[in-house]
């Protein structure tokens, strides 16, 4: 494949400038607090958060709990394509 054949590479700060518009579009909804997480292969974890009453500890604890069902899922990625004796990567 030559370099005219490849596809252009990601745009990995479009999920940002996205947030960005939907935080500017929210001003007057209670903005709770918002994060964006791009990982190495494009994968996008986003959240807007719009209350009355933010609440901090619910903000982090949701960040963390999003944080270890990606990092389960990656593990789970990671054993099947590991494949064992005489198994190869699957893909």
């Amino acid at each position: 494949m030559s370099d005219l054949d490849a596809p252009p590479p990601p745009d990995h700060a479009a999920p940002f400038l996205a947030m960005a518009a939907k935080i500017t579009t929210n001003l007057d909804n209670g903005f709770a607090g918002a994060f964006v997480i791009v990982g190495p292969g494009g994968e996008v974890e986003a959240t807007l958060i719009l209350d009355g009453s933010p609440n901090v500890s619910a903000f982090w604890s949701l960040i963390a709990t999003k944080s270890q069902i990606a990092i389960a899922e990656a593990e789970a990625n990671q054993r099947q394509d590991a494949g064992g004796f005489g198994f190869g990567a699957r893909r």
